[in-house]
């Protein structure tokens, strides 16, 4: 019994045996099936991941020669440390005083010599250098004596002149000192001394300005003679003005009668007004006094001084023209070149020409350039000054 019992342990070792062996290939096979009953039939294939390295081309950076920061380990320079300089105390040099040089007063300790008065008398001529000559004595002052007119009236002998010990006399303070009118300055245009006959001319047209729209100007001529030149609308009123001009005249001047229309009045009256009249401080000077219709007026002005120079044209019918384009200057000289027209038949009066120099253009032309003088002038009054320097004459246009 004892050997049927060892038997019965063997077995039962076989049998445990052969249940792992078995279960272990059951489950070898069932697992794979366990998968795809899981997953289904739609198993993706397995993905490949390649892996490659990527080699980068290190950057070359060139270092800054002198930059030791970035130099090679056996390169970098390394600075020795320098001790602070110790600078030494420098003594100031001694500064060096110049003695003022000392002032040597030349008179000091000399006492002042006492000079007596010599009398003149006790004195012995001088005689000159040199041979010849005689000996120069002293001059005696005689008396001087009082002197007789020559008509045998008494004779005129100096008051004496008083001591010099004399009291001063005692003048009592001026209050106020009286008033002198003062007195009326000398005629600019008429020359000193005696009249010549154009001065005397000159004082009797300014005596004589009561007849309106009447110019007259006494004038030399080419010779050097005087001559007189009368402007007015009535050839009457010209010889009636002559004739009380020139009573007491022995022999009267050669004279020029140049008739104008009489809307050219107010032109007349507006040279009578200025402060030199009769007498024009500007000069114009023409080439031709006719001038042929489509010809030219040319001439030259001077006299203006440095100041706005204005020139125009009074019609024979009365209407005023602005000229000023027509001029150019050349320092003192103001030259003129005016295209000239006529329209209608010729007459006998003529044509104006005036010039004035002034501080300012007048206003007048460029507000009233092509009216009628008799509303020109009156505008032309208001901006310019009765000393403002004029000039006119008269000219034919056919």
């Amino acid at each position: 019994m004892i050997g049927g019992g060892r038997e019965g342990g063997i077995w039962a070792q076989s049998f445990g045996l052969s249940v792992i062996c078995h279960g272990a290939a059951v489950a070898y096979f069932l697992f794979p099936l366990l998968d795809f009953i899981r997953l289904g039939t739609d198993v993706p294939e397995p993905m490949a991941v390649t892996l490659s390295v990527m080699e980068i081309a290190p950057e070359v950076v060139d270092p800054a020669p002198d930059d030791p920061a970035i130099l090679p380990p056996e390169e970098a320079v390394v600075e020795p440390e320098v001790a602070p300089e110790v600078l030494a105390a420098v003594a100031p040099e001694p500064e060096t005083i110049q003695p003022e040089p000392e002032v040597i007063d030349p008179l000091a300790g000399l006492e002042p010599e006492t000079i007596a008065a010599v009398d003149p008398t006790t004195l012995s001529p001088i005689r000159p250098e040199g041979d010849g000559g005689g000996s120069l004595a002293p001059v005696g002052i005689a008396a001087v004596q009082p002197v007789a007119p020559v008509d045998g009236g008494a004779a005129i002998v100096p008051d004496a002149l008083p001591p010099t010990d004399a009291t001063p006399e005692t003048v009592a303070a001026v209050q106020s000192l009286p008033t002198v009118a003062p007195q009326a300055p000398s005629d600019p245009d008429v020359a000193e001394g005696p009249p010549s006959a154009v001065d005397e001319f000159i004082l009797r047209i300014r005596g004589q300005l009561s007849l309106p729209c009447l110019v007259a100007t006494p004038r030399r001529d080419a010779a050097g003679e005087v001559a007189l030149e009368f402007m007015a609308a009535n050839e009457a009123d010209i010889l009636a003005f002559a004739t009380d001009l020139m009573a007491d005249v022995a022999t009267p001047p050669p004279q020029r009668n140049v008739l104008v229309d009489p809307r050219q009045c107010a032109a007349l009256n507006f040279v009578r007004e200025g402060a030199r009249y009769p007498t024009f401080p500007l000069a114009i000077a023409v080439q031709a006094e006719v001038v042929a219709s489509g010809e030219r007026l040319v001439g030259a002005l001077q006299g203006a001084r440095g100041r706005y120079v204005s020139m125009i044209v009074i019609d024979d019918n009365g209407v005023v023209q602005d000229l000023s384009p027509y001029l150019s200057f050349s320092g003192d000289t103001v030259n003129f070149d005016v295209p000239m027209s006529r329209f209608g038949a010729a007459r006998d009066t003529q044509q104006l020409l005036m010039a004035m120099a002034t501080s300012a253009r007048p206003v007048a032309l460029d507000t009233h350039n092509g009216f009628l003088a008799a509303e020109f002038f009156p505008q032309l009054r208001a901006s310019v000054d009765r000393n403002a320097p004029l000039a006119m004459i008269p000219f034919r246009l056919q």
